[in-house]
């Protein structure tokens, strides 16, 4: 998404200035792409709600009707450890990537990329975190190096592994 909109403001810029490299029109015109990515993230993201019955998962995207997924579907899932004390580790952005047996993935990711921590969302995360461990009967099984940054870890039961 970010590509397609920087090539058109380097249209723009070049059909407006030339060719000429000028500070003032750059820096005008870079503050107007970050704001048009920064508005376009917003726009496409969706407010997300997830809750456990007796033998489902449900997840609610925005007002549409929520999706059932099957607690046994769920091979696992990857997510930062909300609960680590690690001050490098502590982490209030969203990542959170559920794995489902017919090789489905219900990925939850925040378009939030502060890099200070919110204590009030890693709280919810953190008991999010311990709720889907419980309903799920998932433990952390390991960490995983490979694709995902330090603190993400796989949580799972023993018996139920994705590569």
């Amino acid at each position: 998404m970010c590509v397609p909109v920087l090539l058109v403001f380097v249209l723009i810029y070049v059909y407006v200035v030339g060719t000429d490299f000028h500070l003032g029109p750059v820096s005008l015109l870079f503050l107007l792409y970050f704001g048009t990515v920064a508005g376009l993230v917003r726009m496409f993201s969706k407010q997300v709600q997830i809750w456990f019955d007796a033998s489902c998962m449900y997840v609610q995207l925005g007002q549409a009707l929520p999706q059932c997924y099957a607690k046994a579907d769920i091979v696992g899932f990857y997510s930062y450890d909300y609960a680590t004390q690690a001050p490098a580790l502590k982490s209030s952005k969203i990542c959170i990537h559920f794995y489902l047996r017919n090789g489905q993935k219900i990925m939850l990711n925040d378009s939030d990329y502060r890099r200070s921590v919110d204590e009030s969302s890693q709280i919810i995360l953190k008991k999010f975190l311990q709720t889907a461990q419980r309903e799920l009967n998932f433990l952390s099984v390991r960490q995983r190096y490979k694709h995902y940054a330090d603190g993400v870890y796989w949580y799972s039961d023993a018996s139920r592994h994705i590569d």
